[in-house]
Order: structure tokens, then sequence, then C-alpha cells
């Protein structure tokens, strides 16, 4: 059996072809799996009012932690960086920054006055 050369041309270009379409489709297949991968949105960052409770350290590696309390009695323990765990003290009320799980920051503020005769910890806990 022997073809023609332009019938092995036309068989080539439309290998060819074939051929380009599945890369297309192959591309097209794998750009929608990456996006679809993506890490989502951070969730946003939100201020709370709190009291710190607790703070705590592991030696190795070391990591510092700081466990705080709302008036709801919502309890979020945070890991934070070393001079966050030194810059403040239990009992301390003030504002907490969070995104997510993670700490941005606690900004203290005064005691609430109503609050001035309750022990450390119990202050927001009611």
């Amino acid at each position: 059996m022997s073809f023609s050369l332009s019938t092995v041309l036309l068989l080539t270009v439309l290998a060819v072809g074939i051929a380009a379409a599945v890369i297309v489709v192959i591309g097209a297949a794998d750009t929608r799996f990456r996006q679809e991968r993506q890490t989502p949105e951070p969730p946003p960052a939100v201020t709370i009012p709190v009291q710190l409770i607790q703070k705590q350290y592991s030696v190795s590696p070391p990591r510092y932690y700081m466990t705080f309390v709302t008036a709801e009695g919502a309890v979020f323990e945070l890991e934070v960086s070393s001079e966050a765990y030194l810059a403040f003290s239990e009992g301390e009320y003030g504002d907490l920054c969070v995104q997510g799980r993670q700490f941005l920051g606690f900004a203290p503020q005064a005691l609430p006055s109503d609050m001035t005769d309750q022990p450390p910890g119990q202050g927001l806990m009611q």
C-alpha cells in the first residue's frame, strides 16, 4: 500500500493538530487545578477585648504562648514572639488583635472600674 506525498503531509498535519489540541486541553486543566488549590483568603483581622490569664513557654525549641479570655468566656491560646511574651503580664486587660489563629498584637488597657476587686483571671469570666 503506498500513499502519495500529499496524503502523508495531510496525515502529519492532522496528527500535529490533534497533539496540539491535547496539549492545550491538558494545560487548561492544569491551570484550573492550580487555581482551585490556591490558599484561600486569610480571615480578616479582628480586635477583641480580653484578659491575659496565662503565659507559658517551652524550652526546646523555644516557643512562647499566652492564653486570653473574653468576657463571654471564650479562651484563646496563641503562640507569640518572645518580645510579646516578655512585654505583658498575666492579669492585664486589653485589646487582642488576631487573624485566625495568628497573634497580631495586644494593647493593654486600664482595668475596667467594675472589675478592680476581681483576682487575675476572674475579671472577665463572670
